[in-house]
């Protein structure tokens, strides 16, 4: 028997069997992708259309998997288009439950996201141990020796007798915004990449090829347009949900297909892709986005599987992760009107975890009203300090945006004038970090106007910013890095200016960002006010 080609080249490729020249085969392949699942493996409420549902939940994918299967049999392709683990689940049992789920639902590959290494490389390589199923991505070099070897670059599998070849691209952005660390280095430049995973695949006798990416739709079509060979983009990162598939010409009129399928198992893309003689028909696909609501039996075998785990993260929630030394202000009267040490804290936090020059969160999103007493500090406590599941947003504003944003802050401080239906919500007052702002309350406030500002206000008498440890006078024409939640981002609590620019949302959760500051700094926290916010009555 021929040695594969793969071996021949020394590439890390897993071939089947190919023993001479592949025949090309016809038939019709179905993709099943979903993508960012973030560990949220059961049902969970979500509004849907303007309802309220329960939705998601792995054994409903799998549910959809095996029915596909019974009837599609082994042309099934089942992928992960990255981010599968995420926050307390992965934090406590290390990726366990999420790969072994999916190994169990019946998943054929899955490239990694930016969030497989939120607690570094080690961890995710001890994640890795528990999926049956290969992880491909083809534009990372590993020289970390717990996770060197465990993800491949290629892969090649018969099915249905077509020889589908796969690559993945995981976004150039990862060493920015996780903990991947040095040991992990990222080619940016993704259309080489893919150029040369194409030609290396066809050459190892790939039929098809699909790229399995976590780099976000919009740089899937700049890829799709500038490379050719690609079939289908089974995508990630930006939570997109298809509604139906983008089909992108590129060099040569070739067409690729891009798809996916939204976020948190909400929804489980299929695609019907008909072949004939080792070529897609491009125009005779078909797509679906399935709505996993209780129309989708649960596969009880999953579910049972999945049933301790969901258990045991109910009691490691109360487990302490830091304790604090001081009292937590987390008062209405002092988060929405002035400096408090957990605001501090928390913005603080988001500081030091995206490396930004600033970072503001608004005081209503801190919640409570009572003051968290010295002790032992959960996971269970940090959800509870800001419990809706608000991400991290990065943008890169100019000084007199970020000047606009705290006039926009200045007027939520009430005042004998204080209307609240033409000024900021009191609960839009920011907790600040990397800035020190004065307020001056006898100078007039920002007006609003339905959805737009009427009247700028002056209440923000000076503004300096942290530099190489320096504190300097914001500058209003240089750039500056900004960290905020994604509330704010959307224009919540009047702050409409964050609209007209594009940010980056990080998808890591306020709660999951205190968690790793406080891990950071070695468990024990001691926050206190310094004088960061001062107001001037």
């Amino acid at each position: 028997m021929k040695r594969p080609l793969a071996v021949i080249l020394g590439l890390s490729i897993a071939l089947s069997a190919l023993t001479g020249i592949a025949v090309a085969k016809s038939g019709t392949l179905v993709v099943i992708e979903t993508n960012d699942m973030q560990s949220a493996i059961t049902p969970f409420k979500a509004r849907i259309g303007g309802h309220k549902l329960i939705v998601g939940g792995l054994s409903r994918v799998a549910t959809v998997i095996k029915a596909t299967r019974a009837l599609y049999g082994d042309s099934v392709i089942v992928v992960s288009g990255g981010d599968d683990l995420m926050g307390p689940l992965y934090y406590y049992y290390h990726g366990k439950p999420e790969y072994l789920g999916m190994s169990l639902a019946g998943y054929d590959a899955a490239v990694p996201g930016n969030h497989e290494f939120d607690l570094g490389p080690d961890v995710y390589a001890k994640a890795l141990n528990y999926a049956k199923f290969p992880i491909i991505c083809t534009n990372m070099e590993i020289s970390d020796p717990f996770l060197f070897g465990k993800i491949r670059k290629y892969l090649i599998k018969d099915f249905g007798g077509i020889k589908i070849g796969f690559f993945g691209l995981i976004t150039p952005d990862l060493p920015y915004i996780s903990n991947a660390g040095d040991a992990v280095k990222v080619n940016k430049n993704l259309v080489e990449v893919a150029r040369n995973a194409v030609s290396t695949l066809k050459k190892a006798g790939a039929d098809v090829i699909i790229a399995l990416t976590h780099i976000g739709l919009s740089e899937d079509i700049k890829l799709a347009k500038r490379v050719r060979g690609i079939t289908l983009i089974c995508g990630g990162h930006s939570h997109d949900l298809t509604s139906k598939p983008y089909v992108v010409k590129g060099p040569d009129g070739w067409k690729t297909v891009i798809i996916q399928a939204g976020a948190r198992l909400k929804y489980a893309g299929r695609l019907y892709m008909p072949v004939k003689d080792g070529e897609a028909i491009i125009e005779k696909i078909k797509w679906e986005a399935i709505l996993l609501d209780k129309t989708v039996g649960e596969d009880k075998e999953l579910n049972a599987f999945l049933a301790p785990y969901i258990k045991g993260l109910e009691k490691r929630l109360s487990e302490k992760i830091g304790v604090s030394t001081v009292d937590l202000d987390a008062r209405k009267s002092t988060v929405r009107s002035k400096e408090s040490n957990l605001g501090d804290l928390l913005a603080d936090a988001m500081r030091w975890k995206f490396k930004g020059d600033i970072a503001i969160t608004n005081g209503g999103g801190i919640r409570g009203d009572r003051i968290y007493p010295a002790g032992p500090i959960s996971y269970k406590t940090l959800i509870s300090i800001h419990p809706f599941g608000n991400t991290a947003v990065i943008f890169k504003l100019k000084g007199e945006d970020i000047i606009k944003i705290l006039e926009i802050s200045a007027s939520a401080l009430v005042d004998k004038n204080y209307d609240p239906k033409r000024r900021t919500p009191t609960g839009g007052f920011l907790q600040v970090s990397g800035i020190r702002v004065v307020y001056d309350l006898s100078k007039p406030p920002t007006i609003f106007d339905g959805g737009k500002v009427s009247k700028w206000g002056s209440r923000v008498k000076s503004v300096e910013v942290l530099k190489d440890g320096r504190w300097i006078p914001l500058d209003p024409k240089a750039t500056y890095s900004v960290i905020t939640n994604s509330w704010l981002a959307r224009g919540g609590d009047k702050y409409f200016i964050f609209k007209k620019y594009k940010g980056y949302d990080t998808t890591v959760t306020l709660p999951d960002i205190m968690r790793d500051y406080i891990k950071h700094l070695g468990g024990k926290i001691f926050p206190k006010t310094d004088g960061r916010i001062k107001i001037i009555k």
